[in-house]
């Protein structure tokens, strides 16, 4: 995963690596590895935070293994969630509201 330049240290990297996990979970799998740049701190906090372990394997990389905490039962998706699953499961069709403002049939 990649964050360009112009978009981080907004949250962007973390929100992806928590869907990733959300993800993983959801398909049965318990753990992943990563490597991340050694100098990329405010990434590795992040990991740090997950409960990551790291080890630095040379060069300029560190692998980051990442033991993912069961998924827990029973608790309901949030709107947002449920909303981007139907939306990946092709469920809804999502267009712009000036798209469908424009695609009225009753304008004036």
């Amino acid at each position: 995963m990649a964050v360009a330049d112009d978009y981080q240290g907004k949250g962007l990297g973390t929100a992806l690596l928590y869907a990733l996990a959300d993800t993983a979970l959801q398909n049965g799998i318990k753990r992943f590895r990563a490597l991340v740049l050694a100098e990329n701190e405010s990434m590795l906090d992040v990991f740090r935070n997950m409960g990551a372990s790291l080890r630095r394997v040379g060069g300029p990389h560190v692998e980051v293994e990442v033991e993912l905490p069961p998924a827990p039962e029973g608790l309901p998706d949030s709107d947002l969630r449920a909303a981007l699953r139907a939306v990946a499961r092709g469920q809804v069709e999502v267009t712009s509201p000036v798209e469908s403002w424009l695609s009225r049939e009753d304008r004036s």
